[in-house]
């Protein structure tokens, strides 16, 4: 017969209780003459154990699984190997890497994450186009220019020193 939505009578009525979700058990629950529609997980497992373990959502049927060798930490590979049902996380430094020499090496740590060295240089100057620590900054074309300027007053005043020692004898 036909009943209102999610009700039935009988096992025959099974067929309407259907709810066009691939992954719940539609039956008509006798006692109280209601369709039911439970999820059912093991409907949607599709045996790959890298894919995690898949679910049933009663709206919108098979979901994915949370890939099951996922650590967490942004600076591992994580990797699966369904033949042998295992996994793997391997450190990538590379990840960590900001690209900046003088603030230290950037490495991975498997539990904590992306950890960050002291810089190399200490309390030295740090060259980063080189890479290289220095007791001192190297002189840059401002430095020059400085020290240019210094050497242009030293003989000015020199000049000046010796013209008025000059005049004086």
């Amino acid at each position: 017969g036909v009943y209102p939505e999610g009700h039935c009578e009988n096992l025959a009525d099974n067929i309407l209780c259907g709810d066009g979700v691939g992954c719940t058990v539609d039956i008509c629950d006798l006692a109280a003459q209601r369709c039911t529609n439970t999820p059912d997980d093991s409907l949607c497992d599709d045996g790959v154990g890298c894919t995690g373990l898949e679910t049933c959502d009663p709206v919108l049927g098979c979901q994915p699984g949370l890939v099951p060798c996922d650590d967490g930490v942004r600076c591992t590979d994580d990797v699966c190997d369904e033949s042998a049902q295992t996994c793997t996380n391997t450190p990538n430094d590379a990840i960590c890497s900001d690209g900046t020499w003088c603030n230290g090496q950037e490495t991975c740590d498997v539990v904590l994450g992306c950890q960050w060295a002291s810089p190399p240089c200490g309390s030295a100057y740090c060259d980063e186009d080189r890479e290289l620590c220095h007791s001192q900054p190297i002189p840059t074309v401002s430095h020059w220019g400085l020290i240019g300027l210094t050497l242009l007053l030293l003989i000015t005043a020199k000049v000046c020193f010796s013209r008025r020692e000059a005049s004086h004898a």
